[in-house]
């Protein structure tokens, strides 16, 4: 699945590499069709250039490659603050992709909600639903 609609795509692998995609048949969302992402995003997935470390900012404002264990740590650090300040947990939100399963949506709300008690949680569920008939 590339995107919040719920596609199924059969994934093509050749030598450890992505080498195709098509939208699988049988699949009750996309009938066999792709959209936008699954026609020209997934060839992103090969390209030699992509981010793979993360990157922070020194302290001359310029981005570098760093370990996880630093960026996280800055991301811990500015979050402290920014709860730290007036706007407390409205200082925060989360933006997630439709596709999470059971498990992961619990853990985030227990992050989000629970943990920092911020009401900014958007799961990013949206499908083409029918509209509703009049009453």
């Amino acid at each position: 699945m590339l995107c919040s609609n719920g596609c199924g795509c059969d994934i093509a692998v050749k030598d450890g590499r992505m080498v195709g995609v098509r939208g699988r048949a049988a699949d009750s969302v996309n009938r066999g069709r792709l959209g936008p992402k699954g026609l020209y995003g997934s060839w992103q997935w090969s390209r030699t250039d992509r981010l793979t470390r993360p990157l922070v900012r020194d302290a001359g404002g310029e981005l570098v490659e760093s370990d996880w264990e630093t960026a996280m740590g800055r991301v811990v650090e500015r979050s402290r603050r920014l709860l730290a300040t007036g706007a407390g947990a409205l200082s925060h939100a989360f933006y997630t992709s439709g596709q999470l399963f059971l498990e992961e949506y619990y853990t985030l709300g227990v992050i989000g909600k629970a943990g920092l008690g911020t009401p900014h949680m958007d799961g990013n569920t949206r499908r083409a639903r029918r509209p509703r008939r009049p009453r």
